[in-house]
C-alpha cells in the first residue's frame, strides 16, 4: 500500500512538473533575422552554426512566438525605407508559407491557435517610423500585411520623432520630440491596433508619446539605465511609466547595454530581469534578444537555443512559477492582445 502511494505521489509530481513546462510561452520581443535572409541567402527553416536565429533553434530554446523586424539601414533613408522594409516583410511571408513549423500571427488568437499546435507565431515588425516616408496611410498598408509593431524611430531622428542621437542621418539636430506627423501616427497606431515601441527614441520623443497614447506602449528591446548608463537603456522614470501603463519592456542581450564593460553573461540579463521588476513591477517585464542584430552575445545566451535557461535561472532566483511565465511571454501577450485583439 504504501509502495502503491509513493509511486501515485511521483506520478503527481512528475505530471505538475509538465503541466508547468507545458504552460510556459516564450516570446522574444526583437530580431533582426530578416537581414540573415535578405542580405546572407540563410534559410531559417534550417539549422546553423551562422547568426542567432532559426526555426530549429527557436523550437529547442522553447520559443513559441517571435517577432521578426524590418529594420532599414539608414542608407536607405530617405526615400527608399518604405521599399526596403516591403522587401524584409516579403521575406518573412515567404518564411511562412515554405516552414512547417512557422506561421505568420496577425492576433492573439492567431498566437494561441498556432502555438498550440506546437509551432511558432511570428509576429510582423518595423524598426523605423522612416518606412512611411512621411505618409500616415502606410500605416494602413503595413497594417494589412500584417505588422502589428512600430519602432517608431531607429536612433536617428525621423519625420515621426527624434532617435536617442537626437539628430538627422545628415547630422542636423532633431525636432525634440514627437512631431505633428507623429503625433497622427501614434492615434493611428492606436486605432489600427499596432503596438507601439519606444526602444531608440528620444526622452523628449518617449514622454510625448506616453501622453499621446491611449494604448499601453512596449519597449521591444531596452535595458535598465541604472544598470549601464547606455543612451539606449531605460531610465527607472520611464520603466514606472511604461508600467503605470500596463505596457512592458524586452531586455536586450546586447553585452554594451548590460555591462558598462560591453562583456556580459546570463546572470547580466537577469540583474536587468531583477532591476526592471523591481522598479516597475515582475508585470512590466519582457525579453527582446536583438538576435542578429547584435555581433556579441552575453555568455550562456549564444543563441535562441538558450532562450529557457533564463527561466531556469529566474527558477533558481526563487521567482514563482506564474511570475516566471509572465517575464518569459506572458507579459507581452497579455499586451498584444489588449492592443493587437
Amino acid at each position: 500500500m504504501r509502495s502503491a502511494w509513493f509511486s501515485l505521489v511521483i506520478v503527481s509530481v512528475m505530471l505538475s512538473c509538465c503541466v508547468e513546462e507545458s504552460a510556459l510561452m516564450i516570446a522574444d520581443l526583437h530580431s533582426d533575422s530578416l537581414l540573415e535572409i535578405v542580405d546572407k541567402g540563410r534559410d531559417l527553416t534550417q539549422r546553423s552554426s551562422e547568426g542567432h536565429i532559426d526555426i530549429p533553434r527557436l523550437m529547442e530554446g522553447g520559443v513559441r512566438v517571435q517577432v521578426f523586424a524590418a529594420w532599414m539601414d539608414p542608407a536607405y533613408y530617405p526615400d527608399r525605407s518604405r521599399e526596403r522594409a516591403e522587401e524584409l516583410i516579403s521575406a518573412f511571408r515567404d518564411l511562412d508559407v515554405r516552414s512547417d513549423e512557422l506561421e505568420q500571427a496577425r492576433s492573439y488568437s492567431d498566437v494561441r491557435r498556432i502555438s498550440g499546435e506546437g509551432k511558432i507565431a511570428g509576429i510582423a515588425a518595423i524598426e523605423g517610423g522612416d518606412a512611411l516616408e512621411g505618409d500616415p496611410e502606410a500605416l494602413r498598408h503595413f497594417y494589412d500585411l500584417g505588422v502589428r509593431v512600430l519602432t517608431l524611430t531607429w536612433s536617428y531622428s525621423n519625420q515621426l520623432a527624434d532617435g536617442v542621437y537626437e539628430k538627422f542621418p545628415d547630422g542636423s539636430e532633431g525636432n525634440g520630440g514627437l512631431t505633428d506627423l507623429g503625433l497622427s501616427a501614434v492615434r493611428e497606431m492606436n486605432d489600427l491596433g499596432m503596438l507601439i515601441d519606444v526602444s531608440h527614441i528620444s526622452e523628449k520623443s518617449f514622454w510625448d508619446v506616453i501622453n499621446a497614447s491611449e494604448d499601453p506602449v512596449i519597449a521591444s528591446h531596452s535595458c535598465a539605465y541604472a544598470l549601464c548608463n547606455h543612451q539606449r537603456n531605460l531610465k527607472d522614470e520611464q520603466i514606472r511609466a511604461i508600467a503605470a501603463d500596463g505596457g512592458v519592456i524586452g531586455v536586450n542581450f546586447y553585452p554594451r547595454y548590460l555591462s558598462s564593460s560591453g562583456e556580459a553573461r546570463i546572470d547580466d540579463v537577469i540583474a536587468h530581469i531583477d532591476h526592471i521588476a523591481e522598479v516597475g513591477g515582475v508585470d512590466c517585464v519582457a525579453l527582446g534578444s536583438d538576435f542578429d542584430g547584435i555581433e556579441k552575445t552575453p555568455r550562456g545566451l549564444e543563441d535562441a537555443s538558450r532562450m529557457s535557461d533564463i527561466a531556469d535561472r529566474l527558477r533558481d532566483k526563487g521567482y514563482s512559477s506564474g511570475d516566471i511565465e509572465k517575464i518569459m511571454g506572458g507579459n507581452f501577450l497579455r499586451v498584444f492582445r489588449e492592443v493587437c485583439g
